[in-house]
């Protein structure tokens, strides 16, 4: 687990964002915190973890969801399938609500990305030298 190389320590509150939850890294980032005697805050949409089915390729072998597992819960009230904006003459809703940059999937998102962690950076983790 990488979080053992992060600084994560005993006491510490790890937030873990993920708006589904539902994910093999988010699972076991929570249960390293607990292994560690760390808490866990999960800012996410229990209604989207909730809706997601068993069995899927991202969901972590288990079919846990974090909202079931954190300390703590922060819900951030992303709609099941994760899109917003209804079209006329679209069926299905469109428009994700859960991101909050431009995806790395987009061309030149990886650069901004990149900007807004170094902007944000000294904000998240002063305490340990490694960011």
């Amino acid at each position: 687990m990488i979080l053992k190389y992060c600084g994560v320590w005993k006491k510490d509150l790890l937030i873990i964002i993920n708006a589904a939850g539902i994910n093999t890294f988010t699972i076991e980032a929570d249960e390293y915190a607990h292994d560690i005697g760390a808490k866990a805050a999960a800012i996410k949409s229990p209604e989207f973890s909730r809706n997601a089915p068993g069995g899927i390729p991202v969901r972590h072998p288990s079919n846990r969801n974090l909202c079931g597992l954190a300390d703590i819960v922060v819900d951030v009230h992303v709609p099941a399938s994760d899109a917003m904006l209804s079209l006329p003459g679209v069926p299905q809703k469109v428009g994700d609500s859960s991101t909050l940059w431009t995806g790395i999937n987009i061309k030149g998102g990886d650069r901004e990305i990149e900007q807004h962690m170094l902007k944000y950076r000294p904000r998240v983790h002063r305490r340990y030298p490694i960011f």
